[in-house]
């Protein structure tokens, strides 16, 4: 529910929830995931949330990005291929989206194609104390 801010035009709001949760209801301690797995769903969300972005609808094609929770990670994907996510400027108080860079290029953006990593490369954040007019104006794939 928390992505469902960036098709509102509000990422921010997403990135404040989503830090919260992160925070909150996840560790590396037992009892550090709270309720039931449900088969991995919620270690998937874990994951795909630390790295910026998640498939809110598995039906489309395209990932939504709300803010990463750590400042590297790396998708080896099955072709081969290596996806990089970095988020510079990444703590608890910078925990807003300023900028995005996909494969070195501005994207303003809250939606991800598919299309865009299945080759890999790279998505590059930067991160702030404060919400930031970052991906208010996106319009929502088709």
């Amino acid at each position: 529910m928390i992505y469902l801010y960036c098709y509102t035009g509000q990422p921010w709001k997403a990135a404040k929830l989503l830090h919260q949760v992160i925070t909150t209801q996840y560790g590396s301690g037992p009892g550090s995931l709270c309720g039931n797995d449900d088969c991995g769903q919620m270690s998937a969300w874990y994951m795909f949330t630390c790295m910026g972005f998640y498939p809110v609808c598995p039906a489309s094609d395209y990932y939504v990005i709300g803010a990463p929770q750590i400042p590297r990670a790396a998708m080896h994907l099955s072709n081969g291929a290596t996806f990089t996510m970095t988020a510079e400027n990444i703590s608890d108080q910078n925990i807003y989206v300023q900028a995005v860079k996909l494969n070195g290029k501005d994207w303003n953006s809250p939606f991800l194609p598919y299309q865009e990593l299945k080759n890999g490369g790279t998505i590059d954040f930067v991160m702030g104390q404060k919400p930031s007019q970052w991906g208010i104006h996106a319009l929502v794939p088709e």
